[in-house]
Order: C-alpha cells, then sequence, then structure tokens
C-alpha cells in the first residue's frame, strides 16, 4: 500500500544504503542457474508499523504532522512475525556487478497480533500478507567482489486488517504498493555464501508515509476498533498522522547463541508503556571515523564525543515472547527553555528536536587539527528507530538500525560547502542491543552499531571552514560512523536513602587541554543542602565560571558493572540553576548538567554541560573508546 496525499513535496531524502568497501576474502558466487528459492527464517523475519497518530490540522506542522499533539500517548505499534520463501534472480555478471530481481513466490504471511498505543488504542491486526507489487519489480545491484548492494528498491503489498481498515475510512485515498526507502526511508540487502553454492540474503526496509492534513479535501481518519462487517470501522480526524512501515526478513539460521534464554538477567519488560533510561554518559558516544584521500590531511583521523541525555523507550504489545520498541532520545534531564540556535544558514527541517548532547572535541588529522563544537544526536523522528525484542533472550531479533542526525559545526560547513549534493538524511547505523537486569535489578538498554557512507568525489572543509578553500575527497574516501548507547532505569523502589551524599573535588586537564575545576555536595534524594561549582580556564569559547544556586534533577544509579556496596551507587546525574561568570551583571540563570562515575574503568570520569554545552561544557574523555558490549 502507498498513500499518496495533497501537500508540499517531501524535503527530505532517503537514507544512503549500508555497504562495505573492503574486497571480502573470496567473492561471492552466483546460485547455478542464476537463480534460487529460499525460505525465510520466521525467528527474525516481521512486517510492522508505527503510527504517529495526531490532531495537527494547522499547515505550518504539514505535511510531516511535526505539531506535539500526539494521542493516545505514543506511537500505534504492531509486528508481526513472517514465514513463506523468497526468490533471487540475477543476471549474467559485467564487470563484477550482478543485477538482481526479488520475488516472493506463494507471499510472506504473517501472524496475528494487536496494535497499541499506551493509552486507550488498541487494533487486531489479522491476517497479514506480503506480496509482490504488481506495478514494480524489486531490484538491484550486487557487487561480487565486496558484497555492496546498490540501487536497491523493493516494492510490496503489505495487507491486514488495519490497513483495510484505514482504506474503509479514508476512501478518497489512493492505495497502491508501498515503495522502499520511497521518498525517506531505508532499504539495505546483504548476501553470505552458503556452503551449497546459494547466497543467503537478509533484508530491511523501511519508510516513512506522512498523511498531511487533507487527503484529496477530506481530512484523515484513523480507525477505531469498532467494526462492522467488511472492516468499516468507526474512525476519528487525525490530521497530521503518518505511518512507519517497515519489513525484515532473512534466509539466515538463527545462530545458536542468539537462542540462549537470559533466565535471571532477562529484563521485566512493561508492554505498552513508555520508559525513560537514563545514559551512562561513559558508556554513550558517537565516532566519526574519516578515512580521507585528501593530501592535505595526510591521513586518517577518528573523532569521538560522549553523550549525555535520556533514551525513551516505548515497548508495544507482547504477542507471544515478541515486542515491538520505538526509541526517542532527549536532552538531559532537567533542561528548561529553548534550545540554542545553531550558526547555520542551512534550511534545517522543522520536527527534529535536540536530543543527546556531547561535548567540544579535537579532531587530529596527521597534518591538521579540526575543533568539532556544539555536538549534538537526535533522533530521527520521520522515519525513526525501531525493532523487534525477543524477552527471553534480551536481544533484538535481528541487528538494530539506528536513525539518527548528528550535528555539529564542521558537519554543517561539510553538508552547506557541497550545495545539496550531500542529502539532509539521518546516520544509519546496525548493531546489536539488548535489554537485560543489571546487578540491583536495574534495566540496562545497551546498542553497539556501526554504519558507512561512502565520500569519494565530495568536498571536505579546509581548516578555516571557508567554502572556497576546500579539498575534494579522492578514491577510497569514506566516513565510518558509530553510536553506543548504553542507558540504565533503576530497579522500582529502588530509591537512595535520604542521608545518601555524593561529593567530588577535581582538578584536571581535559583531553581538548582545558584546565578545568569541579567541586560537588548533592544527596541523591534530592533533600538537603547542594552545592556546585565549575571553572574552565580553556579558550574563550569555553571558559569561565559556574556556581549552582537550585538544584532541578538528581539521579543517582549504578554502572552494569558496579561495585558499589548495597544501597550505595557509583553514578550520579544532576542538573541545576546558577550565575555565569561571563555574564555582565552575573544575574541571569543559567542550565548545568553534570555526570560524574568516579570509578569508571578508566578511571574518573564526569562531564559538565553549561546552557547545554552552548556557553562550556567539559569532560575527562576516556582515552581509549569503552566497549559496550550488548
Amino acid at each position: 500500500m502507498r498513500l499518496y496525499y495533497t501537500a508540499t513535496a517531501i524535503l527530505l531524502t532517503a537514507a544512503s544504503a549500508f555497504g562495505q568497501l573492503a574486497p571480502l576474502a573470496r567473492p561471492l558466487t552466483l546460485p547455478p542457474g542464476l537463480d534460487e528459492v529460499l525460505n525465510i527464517n520466521p525467528d527474525s523475519s516481521y512486517m510492522a508499523d508505527a503510527v504517529r497518530i495526531v490532531d495537527c490540522p494547522l499547515d505550518k506542522d504539514n505535511p510531516f504532522g511535526s505539531c506535539g499533539n500526539v494521542l493516545f500517548g505514543g506511537m500505534a505499534l504492531y509486528a508481526s512475525s513472517l514465514s513463506g520463501s523468497v526468490e533471487v534472480r540475477f543476471f549474467p555478471p559485467r564487470q563484477g556487478i550482478a543485477h538482481f530481481e526479488l520475488y516472493h513466490p506463494g507471499n510472506l504471511t504473517g501472524t496475528d497480533t494487536i496494535m497499541a498505543a499506551p493509552e486507550g488504542y488498541t487494533f487486531p491486526v489479522r491476517q497479514n500478507n506480503v506480496f509482490d507489487a504488481f506495478q514494480y519489480v524489486t531490484q538491484g545491484d550486487l557487487n561480487l567482489s565486496n558484497g555492496e548492494v546498490t540501487n536497491f528498491v523493493l516494492g510490496l503489498n503489505m495487507f491486514n486488517t488495519f490497513y483495510q481498515a484505514f482504506g474503509n475510512s479514508n476512501p478518497r485515498a489512493k492505495l497502491e504498493y508501498f515503495q522502499f526507502p520511497g521518498p525517506y526511508g531505508s532499504a539495505w540487502v546483504s548476501f553470505s555464501q552458503r556452503a551449497d553454492g546459494l547466497l543467503d540474503l537478509t533484508l530491511h526496509a523501511t519508510t516513512f508515509l506522512p498523511l498531511g492534513n487533507t487527503i484529496d479535501g477530506d481530512l484523515p481518519r484513523i480507525p477505531m476498533p469498532f467494526c462492522g462487517q467488511g472492516k468499516f470501522c468507526a474512525s476519528i480526524q487525525a490530521p497530521g498522522s503518518s505511518f512507519r512501515p517497515s519489513i525484515n526478513y532473512t534466509t539466515v539460521p538463527t545462530p545458536a547463541a542468539a537462542k540462549v534464554t537470559c533466565g535471571d538477567s532477562c529484563a521485566d519488560i512493561p508492554a505498552n508503556t513508555v520508559q525513560q533510561y537514563f545514559n551512562s554518559t561513559y558508556g554513550t558516544y558517537f565516532r566519526e571515523g574519516f578515512t580521507m584521500n585528501i593530501p592535505q590531511l595526510g591521513g586518517s583521523a577518528t573523532g569521538r564525543t560522549h553523550f549525555d541525555g535520556r533514551t525513551i523507550v516505548q515497548f508495544g504489545p507482547r504477542t507471544g515472547d515478541l515486542v515491538p520498541v520505538w526509541f526517542e532520545l532527549l536532552t538531559p534531564a532537567g533542561s528548561v527553555g529553548k534550545p540554542p540556535k545553531i550558526d547555520t544558514t542551512l534550511p534545517l527541517i522543522d520536527g527534529i528536536t535536540p536530543g543527546f548532547i556531547g561535548k567540544d572535541i579535537a579532531l587530529r588529522f596527521p597534518t591538521l587539527t579540526y575543533f568539532p563544537l556544539q555536538m549534538s544526536y537526535s533522533s530521527d523522528p520521520f522515519d525513526g528507530t525501531r525493532g523487534l525484542l525477543n524477552v527471553k533472550t534480551g536481544r533484538f531479533v535481528d541487528d538494530l538500525l539506528f536513525s539518527g542526525y548528528l550535528i555539529h559545526n564542521v558537519l554543517l560547513r561539510v553538508i552547506e560547502q557541497n550545495l545539496g549534493r550531500i542529502p539532509l538524511s539521518p546516520f544509519l547505523t546496525r548493531g546489536p542491543a539488548t535489554f537485560t537486569k543489571g546487578p540491583r535489578g536495574e534495566t540496562v538498554f545497551r546498542l553497539f552499531a556501526d554504519g558507512y557512507r561512502n565520500y569519494t568525489g565530495f568536498l571536505f572543509p579546509a581548516q578555516d571552514l571557508i567554502s572556497a578553500h576546500g579539498w575534494f575527497a579522492g578514491p577510497g574516501s569514506r566516513l565510518d560512523p558509530h553510536i553506543s548507547i548504553e542507558a540504565v532505569q533503576p530497579a522500582p523502589g529502588d530509591d537512595p536513602a535520604s542521608t545518601l551524599v555524593k561529593t567530588g573535588n577535581y582538578s584536571v586537564t581535559t583531553p581538548t587541554g582545558d584546565p578545568v575545576t569541579l567541586s560537588y555536595l548533592v544527596s541523591c534524594s534530592g533533600q538537603g543542602p547542594s552545592s556546585l561549582t565549575y571553572t574552565n580556564k580553556g579558550p574563550a569559547v569555553r571558559a569561565g565560571s559556574f556556581t549552582m544556586e537550585s538544584l532541578l534533577f538528581v539521579k543517582c544509579t549504578n554502572s552494569p558493572n558496579s561495585k558499589a556496596a548495597p544501597g550505595d551507587f557509583d553514578q550520579i546525574t544532576f542538573s541545576g540553576t546558577g550565575l555565569w561568570s561571563a555574564d555582565p551583571d552575573k544575574l541571569d540563570p543559567h542550565l548545568v548538567s553534570v555526570h560524574v562515575f568516579p570509578n569508571a574503568p578508566q578511571g574518573l570520569y564526569f562531564s559538565v554541560l553549561i546552557d547545554g554545552g552552548d556557553i562550556s561544557n567539559a569532560d575527562l574523555k576516556p582515552p581509549t573508546e569503552p566497549v559496550v558490549q550488548p
């Protein structure tokens, strides 16, 4: 089903597909006769949707439905396990590239399930079926030497009782097939050699379908679970609502390790709820690997910033052992006011809100050093991040595709200087993710995800960031993004004693060369007196002193391998307001966000953000990248 709507053109673009540039140990060999039919693995194969039901009638909020008036407390989620077979027809390769087509003989069939949102919305989703589009043949191109798939576009009809009821409720909607990635989304497929000479494949595809505030003159309507014959149901007006259909399947058998149950370490997953997890900043970071064929840079560089913030998790309805999950990233708790305006002339898209906040870093190439500032990483609010969790193993049934927008001053100059050649699309990373129970009964979420973007032929800014001074990247240039998240939700009732106080007094030089002093006294319960002073004697962009006057938020948590005594905690996160020395009258309140992990695996770690890092920021970034083991 494809949804057509009367609205302005989508300004977003489909995200780049994943690939790998390094040659395989042995080139892939096409199956005998260039044709194969394989059964998909039901354990790791499913169709799903995340429907954002809103009341956003104003033109300024559409076509994306970007207002905040969400109905029913969150996304309406469902996922249906699929079974069936896939046929791949290859064409004779040319210069090592084999064109291929995908078909689904006999269709794919899904299990019955429920679509639900946290506050009072459920809809039975039955008769799940996936079959090939009549108007389009799914196709792509496979590089046999490195396994990279390009030009892949997937066309499918996805049918169930919810889509049928939606069509009945919106008779003016033109319902056709889903196309992945479509105007905005992702479509990824990989092949791997089998012992029998055939090629296993794994597929992940998503798309974003906003309804806008009108369908050929009518307000969009969402069906309610009160239906007569033929799925003609009661419905509500929901202008600005949007669909996010996705499909995942693989012909690869489930590895034995992925079938091992988590036992006592299984987290308690509260189905159909929205939960808040607090980042362990030490284990939450974004790494950018720059492999640039640019003589002036002298080689490659790696930048890494650690993120403060919160990971918001919506668990959908449980069907058997499976629960669909939706993710949103937010700023540190206690953040108030409008985010600082980023210094850019780029037409940034409405609907993208601040998420994780990082610290300034030094990006050191062999001959030049750059200083990325105002680091942040925000949720993709349109296509989004979602997956399917097996609560008996604590693992997602396939690698979690995480979609987010990284922003910093150097990256903005990269996009700006390439004059629209680099699309305003999110970074896509894939990797294992888990929910497990920690040593004190807390729930721990971990993600370790990698991606890749080809950078050959694009401009890279000179050190002064002036457009006319940029350099073209030669063949083999690439960008390798990586996101790690480690976030904790304390166990219910794990409240600190009112007498538990955390203190620290540090005088250090940060990895960016800033002399920093930090002194704090904060009760884990938020009761009693609290204090914090912070001084940064680094460059003017971060220099100044802060004195906290009011505590806004505090949370003490345990790291996954905490050795704190019972009733104690080894991490503290808090926010407050106070005065900043650089203010002329020193009277305007400013916000501080702090995270301290005194006994981190590589020694003391702390992070400080003043006004979300806009005025000043500092941290003791560990010299070696922490390994977050999902």
